[in-house]
C-alpha cells in the first residue's frame, strides 16, 4: 500500500476534519491503514467496519452529525 503511514497524519487529520465542521452529517471516510496502528477514534465518529488485504486495513467511519 502506498500512504504515508508512518507519518502519523491520521490523528491530526480526524482532529482537524472534525474541529472545522468539514463532514456532513452521515459523511462516511474510508482509512486506509498499516495492520498493525492502532487508532483511537474521536468522538462523534463511528466504526462501521474494518477490513484486513494483505498489508493494508480498511476502516469506515461514519460522522452522525
Amino acid at each position: 500500500c502506498d500512504p504515508p503511514y508512518a507519518a502519523g497524519l491520521l490523528p491530526q487529520t480526524l482532529d482537524a476534519l472534525l474541529s472545522q465542521n468539514r463532514l456532513a452529517p452521515g459523511a462516511i471516510l474510508s482509512l486506509e491503514l498499516d495492520p498493525n496502528t492502532v487508532v483511537e477514534i474521536p468522538k462523534p465518529l463511528e466504526c462501521l467496519k474494518t477490513r484486513q488485504y494483505a498489508q493494508c486495513l480498511i476502516m469506515l467511519l461514519r460522522f452522525p452529525g
